[in-house]
C-alpha cells in the first residue's frame, strides 16, 4: 500500500510539473467512475449487487522530440470502488513514439479485433454487453494483451489501420496476431478486424484458433444504427470447431434528456467440420434507458436477458462489468440495472 502511494504521489508531481512547465510538455489525469445497484439472476435465483464496473484511473502524456517525433505513455488503473484493492497499471498502460508515419507503442493495450467492437456497443461495460457473447471461446477474442507491439496508422481521411502481434518469448507458437482497418467520418463507422492464436494459446495445442470480424454504424440526428458479425474458427485448437455471432442495435434520442436503446446478439451455435452441435445456440436481448445529466455524466436503466439451448450457458453480466452470474446450461439468466457513469 506505502509503494502505491508514494507511486500515485510521484505521479501526480509528474503531472503538476509538466503543467507547470508549459512547454513542450503535456501530461494529464483522467478517468472513469461507474457504479449500478442491480438485481442480478442466473435463471434459478437472483440476488442485488451494487457494482464497481471497470472505473479506472489514468495518467497520460507527451514530449516533443527533434523532426516532428512525440514521445508519448499512458498508465492505466482499475479502481473498484465497491471493494478493496487493485493492482497497478492492470489496464491500458504502454510507452511509444508517434510521428507523420503513425504511432507505435510497446506494453498492455487492446487488441485492434476487441477495439472495434468497443466502438459499436450500446451496453459497453453494462448489462447486456456484447462481450458476453460474442468473442467468447477458446483463448478469447476480446483481449487486453500483455508484451505488446504495436503500429497504428495516421487517420488518413477517416480511414485507419493498426496491427498488434505479441511475440513468442521462449515459447513456440505462442505469438497472437490482431489488425483492423476501419472507416470513421461524419456519421459513418465501417470496420473489419483479424485475429489468430498460436497453437501453444489453445487448450488442445492442435491448431491455431482464428477470428473474423465485421463492425459497423450510423448515425445521423436523433438516430443510431450499429450491426456486427464475427466468425471464430478452429475454437481451442479443435480443427474446423467453428462459430458464428451476429448482432444489431439502435438507439433514439426521444428528448433532449433521454435516449432509447437496444441490442440483440444471437449465435446458432458451435459446429464441427461443418456439423452443428445440437442445442448450442443462445441469444442476448438488452433494452435501456440514458439519461444525460451533464457534459460528462449520464444516469442509465437497464435491462438483459441470455436465452439458452439445452447445452448453451452463455450469461448477460461480465465482460467489463464488475459483477457477474453463472448459469447452468439451459438456464436463462436476466437483471435489472440502475447506474451511472461520470468521466474526468
Amino acid at each position: 500500500m506505502v509503494k502505491r502511494i508514494l507511486v500515485f504521489t510521484l505521479l501526480l508531481a509528474v503531472v503538476s510539473i509538466s503543467n507547470a512547465a508549459g512547454s513542450d510538455i503535456e501530461a494529464k489525469i483522467y478517468g472513469k467512475i461507474h457504479l449500478s445497484l442491480e438485481s442480478l439472476g442466473d435463471g434459478d435465483n437472483s440476488s442485488i449487487y451494487l457494482s464497481s464496473n471497470t472505473s479506472r484511473i489514468g495518467f497520460k502524456g507527451s514530449l516533443d522530440l527533434e523532426k516532428d517525433l512525440v514521445f508519448f505513455w499512458q498508465i492505466e488503473n482499475q479502481v473498484n470502488f465497491d471493494e478493496t484493492g487493485n493492482e497497478f497499471a492492470s489496464r491500458s498502460t504502454f510507452a511509444g513514439i508517434s510521428g507523420n508515419f503513425g504511432k507505435v507503442l510497446f506494453g498492455r493495450d487492446d487488441t485492434p479485433f476487441k477495439k472495434i467492437n468497443r466502438k459499436i456497443d450500446l451496453f459497453s461495460e453494462q448489462i447486456g454487453d456484447s462481450r458476453n457473447i460474442a468473442g467468447v471461446g477458446g483463448y478469447g477474442f476480446n483481449l487486453r494483451v500483455n508484451n505488446a507491439i504495436e503500429y497504428q496508422t495516421k487517420d488518413l481521411c477517416g480511414i485507419f489501420g493498426s496491427v498488434l502481434y505479441v511475440p513468442e518469448e521462449g515459447e513456440d507458437d505462442a505469438s497472437l496476431l490482431s489488425a483492423s482497418l476501419s472507416y470513421d467520418k461524419a456519421c459513418v463507422f465501417a470496420a473489419i478486424a483479424y485475429e489468430q492464436h498460436g497453437s501453444a494459446l489453445t487448450e488442445f495445442d492442435d491448431r491455431t484458433e482464428n477470428g473474423l470480424r465485421l463492425a459497423g454504424g450510423y448515425s445521423r440526428d436523433k438516430y443510431r444504427v450499429v450491426c456486427s458479425f464475427e466468425t471464430l474458427s478452429n475454437i481451442d485448437g479443435v480443427r474446423d470447431a467453428a462459430r458464428s455471432t451476429f448482432g444489431f442495435g439502435g438507439s433514439f434520442k426521444a428528448h433532449e434528456k433521454l435516449v432509447l436503446k437496444a441490442q440483440y446478439h444471437r449465435t446458432p451455435g458451435i459446429s464441427i467440420d461443418g456439423d452443428s452441435v445440437d442445442d448450442t445456440d443462445a441469444s442476448l436481448i438488452s433494452a435501456g434507458i440514458d439519461y444525460p445529466a451533464g457534459e460528462n455524466t449520464k444516469f442509465y436503466a437497464a435491462y438483459s436477458v441470455a436465452r439458452n439451448e439445452n447445452n448453451a450457458d452463455y450469461t448477460f453480466v461480465g465482460g467489463g462489468h464488475g459483477e457477474t452470474v453463472t448459469p447452468d446450461p439451459g438456464d436463462n439468466p436476466s437483471g435489472v440495472s440502475f447506474g451511472f457513469i461520470h468521466l474526468f
